[in-house]
């Protein structure tokens, strides 16, 4: 039988030396990625609320020709949304965890809110 002369243990941590290396070479952008897509978001959505405020002052129609507002629908589909992010979060803890059924549980969870997203989606754009 042949051995190895090589140590694993030796070259484990050469492995790992390098990769810290070359990890600190480069600046770690992450954050300002983030920060820059959340400026970037609220652009878009400070944007379209300046189009529609515009629209509302400059408009011709009459008062009781002004299209309404929907709230009802819209905001039932903003809350699911923000709670689909707190369930994947608390999937997120469970795949930490190594919790099988928890991570089925949450993930199933938020595909039964996402199908109700889309189904709301579909009666809105129906109305």
């Amino acid at each position: 039988m042949q051995t190895s002369a090589v140590d694993t243990e030796t070259t484990l941590n050469v492995a790992s030396t390098a990769a810290i290396a070359h990890h600190d070479e480069h600046p770690d952008f992450r954050i300002f990625g983030m920060i820059m897509f959340l400026l970037a978001e609220s652009m878009i959505f400070l944007g379209l609320f300046a189009a529609y405020l515009t629209f509302r002052a400059v408009s011709t129609l009459p008062e009781d020709q002004m299209p309404e507002l929907e709230l009802l629908l819209p905001g039932i589909n903003t809350l699911i949304l923000i709670s689909s992010s707190f369930i994947i979060h608390k999937a997120e803890d469970s795949i930490k965890e190594n919790d099988i059924q928890g991570v089925q549980k949450w993930f199933g969870i938020s595909a039964v809110l996402g199908v109700i997203f889309w189904r709301v989606s579909c009666l809105n754009t129906a109305t």
